[in-house]
């Protein structure tokens, strides 16, 4: 879902009321327990998909996966195949994710590919890896959060990005960079990928000043024009006695009756 509107609508507390919200009223729908993940996003002229990757993955860690990791290993009765179903066919997402249970230094290594950082061919040798993640294009990176999202749901939770501030996708220049971010923007809104949510917020006063990445008909036409959601100011005073009147009106109707309230006590 893209929330956005003009400064000071409210896109940042309307992306944490969603987080309450899926916390507090899980839809039945929900494939998991939602483990909810705000980042607030920043990309320079030259910034391409493997920026955006790495902060998206710093904001999940190595400790939150790696305790996925060995949840499904205690909960497998054949860890290998569990892992590799969730792996699919890339044995290089394989080999990372099951070193994360390992002790040492080769766990950070891992991470570090994972994470798309270049490691040295010693180190690729080390855990028998054939390239740097990242290597073969956008996919590449998108494939790895796709299979820690399926790893996330193999251990019932369901992972939730919220990135803020996406309008900074228009300080990105370079036209391979701007491209390398919407193939991987692309990727991760394909109907294959159930296994991770994003929740985007962005700045602009009309949907033509937002980032043109956002605008393609590709990405809209895959996230759909419905979730494209205006959070539009309250320009006056009444408006904001409106929604005040609005939202009293609903705690009301929410309010248990006083019976219930003796019943309670």
């Amino acid at each position: 879902m893209m929330v956005w509107g003009p400064y000071g609508s409210g896109k940042t507390q309307t992306l944490f009321y969603l987080e309450h919200y899926l916390k507090s009223q899980t839809p039945p729908s929900a494939k998991g327990v939602p483990l909810t993940l705000y980042l607030t996003v920043e990309m320079r002229g030259n910034s391409n998909a493997a920026h955006l990757h790495m902060q998206i993955m710093e904001a999940l860690g190595k400790e939150t996966v790696a305790k996925w990791v060995r949840r499904l290993f205690d909960e497998s009765k054949d860890f290998d195949l569990a892992l590799q179903g969730i792996a699919g066919e890339d044995r290089n997402i394989f080999m990372t994710l099951k070193e994360l249970r390992a002790t040492g230094d080769s766990p950070f290594v891992a991470w570090r590919w994972l994470t798309g950082q270049q490691l040295k061919s010693t180190e690729l040798t080390s855990l028998q890896l054939t390239r740097n993640l990242g290597e073969v294009g956008a996919g590449d990176l998108v494939d790895v959060l796709v299979a820690i999202g399926r790893l996330a749901q193999q251990v019932n939770e369901k992972l939730i990005f919220l990135l803020d501030e996406f309008e900074e996708l228009l300080n990105v220049k370079a036209g391979d960079a701007a491209e390398s971010i919407h193939q991987y923007l692309r990727r991760l809104s394909e109907p294959a990928n159930a296994s991770v949510g994003f929740l985007i917020g962005f700045k602009a006063d009309v949907l033509d000043d937002a980032p043109q990445i956002l605008r393609r008909g590709d990405i809209m036409g895959r996230i759909g024009p419905t979730n494209y959601v205006d959070i539009p100011p309250l320009p006056a005073v009444s408006d904001v006695k409106r929604f005040v009147q609005e939202l009293l009106k609903i705690s009301r109707m929410n309010r248990p009756s006083s019976s219930e309230w003796r019943h309670r006590a």
